[in-house]
């Protein structure tokens, strides 16, 4: 019995998580969409391609938007989900080899970064009890785990069938 009322539970928290970002999603796309679109084809495959598409959304509110909008769209079943799924939209595993969460001399800081904010201000808006911290540490996790989902990939691409 308690068993059943557990999975009942569960169930109710999963639909009216999902009801919610059905929601949000629903507010964004009630914007009319822009006739051009100013983003470049994504993922960006070089942390080249990054810098300047980080320096273009800077600089321009409408590509920013564009953006903001596009992160609002990419869905995921829970935060977690939601955050990876974002930033792969915008860089390949690669790219992300070459960031770190706090940044190097070598290495740029991801938290820095607009992209950081855009994810953050998304989670917030799909979610408003979202904490930073969480947020933080699935983008630290991501990042930081990037050169193992390449490695794993390119392993799997070398085995004969």
């Amino acid at each position: 019995m308690n068993q059943r009322l557990d999975s009942t539970q569960q169930l109710i928290k999963t639909l009216t998580e999902e009801l919610i970002h059905l929601k949000n999603e629903l507010r964004q796309n009630t914007c009319i969409k822009p006739e051009q679109d100013l983003l470049p084809t994504l993922p960006l495959t070089t942390l080249e391609d990054y810098m300047q598409f980080e320096k273009n959304i800077a600089e321009n509110e409408d590509m920013r938007k564009q953006l903001e909008s596009l992160i609002g769209r990419v869905g995921g079943k829970n935060m977690a989900s939601f955050i990876k799924m974002s930033i792969k939209s915008i860089i390949t595993d690669e790219v992300a080899i070459d960031i770190t969460w706090r940044g190097t001399p070598n290495k740029p800081s991801f938290q820095k970064f607009y992209l950081y904010n855009i994810i953050k201000e998304a989670c917030h808006a799909q979610d408003p009890t979202s904490s930073d911290y969480v947020i933080n540490k699935i983008c630290q996790q991501h990042i930081l785990h990037a050169r193992d989902r390449v490695a794993k990939r390119n392993s799997k691409a070398i085995l004969p069938d």
